[in-house]
Parts: C-alpha cells; sequence; structure tokens
C-alpha cells in the first residue's frame, strides 16, 4: 500500500500538507461546497471535462500530483454512466487551469472530427 500525502487548499488555492484527518475533514467540507473543482463544462452535449483537487499525492515520488482533469463521454451500455476517455494530473492550481483549456481543446478537436449522422 502506498503511503499517502494528504494536502488541502489553503484561502490563495495553494495546496498544504496535513494529517489525515484533517484531510478528512476539509474534504468533506469542500466536495459539498464545490470547493474542489477548478473547471467543469461540456463541450458540444457529449464531451464532459472536469478538472479538480483530489488532495492525495498521486506523484509517489517527485513533487506531487494533487490535480487531476479528466474527459468524460456517455457509457455506450448504461446512458445514465460516463467513461473516462483522458486523464492528466498536475500540481498546481495554475496548472490545473492549464491542463483544463488544453483538454477543452483537446475535446473541441474531437468533436469535429465525429461522423455526421
Amino acid at each position: 500500500m502506498a503511503d499517502w500525502e494528504w494536502y488541502i487548499l489553503n484561502d490563495k488555492n495553494q495546496a498544504v500538507p496535513v494529517d489525515a484527518k484533517t484531510w478528512g475533514h476539509w474534504f468533506q467540507a469542500a466536495t459539498r461546497s464545490r470547493r474542489r473543482i477548478v473547471a467543469q463544462e461540456v463541450i458540444g452535449d457529449f464531451y464532459s471535462i472536469s478538472t479538480v483537487f483530489i488532495g492525495l499525492d498521486h506523484g509517489f515520488r517527485g513533487r506531487p500530483l494533487l490535480f487531476e482533469t479528466m474527459i468524460f463521454v456517455p457509457d455506450e451500455e448504461d446512458d445514465k454512466r460516463m467513461e473516462d476517455i483522458w486523464m492528466e494530473r498536475c500540481g498546481t492550481w495554475s496548472e490545473a487551469e492549464d491542463v483544463h483549456e488544453r483538454a477543452v481543446e483537446y475535446a473541441q478537436k474531437l468533436l469535429e472530427e465525429l461522423p455526421v449522422i
């Protein structure tokens, strides 16, 4: 099992290391208040893009990777579910904003390439 490192965001959107109990309380409140969301949007009613603060270091070695951007599409077998087709993690809020913009551009390009029915 990995030795997790937990982080919360301060009022300047900077990640601050904390203990597991502090992280758990903050994370629950931040999820309810949507504080963890950097950006979310839908491109062409097909691609959903979400960039969030995950608060657990997924870098494991080297610099912490604390933000995650994903592109989702509707699940072909269950219209109530989404499946991810692209993901990138980064370390800061500013980087997360940049990654989100790249994901939007990528989704727009994918949308242009979809066959017209």
